[in-house]
């Protein structure tokens, strides 16, 4: 569970022992990895899943500032629809006033781990250079 799919995919030799306890730091790196993934490919460029990724903000950028909600929503509906490890989302905007070019979110939800609950938060940040930065 602390892995996705294609991370044990992509990596096979790394051994998945059983455990009875969950390591919620790996998972949350895991759920890291994947968002910094997913935010960093372009919508209609995964073939079989045409709404997978972001769009291009580049063509919301004469509709500022209604834009930020357009680009909440997109992230709020891609993490719902592609992190299931995930729950109880949500994605508020972060303004900075230091680096007014840049959009911050903060994406926050709960580890789906069945009856227990732990919390976690990540930030995006949108920069000049067109890459989605997500830190945990």
């Amino acid at each position: 569970m602390e892995r996705s799919l294609l991370e044990r995919i992509d990596h096979p030799e790394v051994e998945s022992i059983r455990q009875l306890t969950l390591d919620t730091d790996e998972l949350s790196r895991s759920i890291l990895r994947n968002l910094q993934n997913m935010f960093n490919t372009r919508q209609g460029s995964v073939l079989t899943v045409a709404d997978y990724g972001s769009p291009d903000f580049n063509d919301l950028v004469d509709q500022f500032p209604d834009a930020i909600m357009e680009i909440r929503k997109s992230i709020l509906y891609n993490v719902k629809q592609y992190e299931p490890r995930l729950k109880n989302i949500r994605v508020r905007h972060i303004a900075d006033e230091e680096n007014p070019l840049d959009l911050k979110f903060e994406i926050s939800g709960q580890l789906n781990l069945g009856k227990s609950r732990t919390s976690v938060a990540f930030t995006t940040i949108m920069g000049d250079s067109g890459r989605i930065k997500i830190r945990g």
